[in-house]
């Protein structure tokens, strides 16, 4: 991964881990968007085709939606004191 590519950084928060809402977080569209891209096979963790939409995400995986720029999620700050988790995503330009 080349760090010194721009890339805009997304502060969201999300219900869980998976990847359907991650990628909703980092692309800007809905979570039932992302699971229906998902099982088209259109989005990639890592390289790897996502199996579900219920797959959990960790730290520096890379997010790949079509042909759109990657997501990375670029840290996991915490539970919020609603008990959803706050991350931060870089979107590359």
């Amino acid at each position: 991964m080349s760090e010194d590519r721009e890339y805009k950084e997304i502060s969201a928060t999300v219900a869980d881990l998976r990847i359907d809402a991650v990628a909703a977080a980092g692309y800007g569209v809905s979570r039932s968007r992302m699971v229906e891209e998902i099982k088209a096979d259109n989005i990639f963790i890592n390289g790897q085709a996502a199996k579900k939409p219920a797959q959990t995400v960790k730290e520096k995986d890379e997010i790949k939606f079509g042909a759109r720029p990657k997501v990375v999620l670029a840290e996991v700050r915490g539970a919020t004191k609603k008990g959803r988790i706050g991350i931060t995503l870089h979107r590359y330009i």
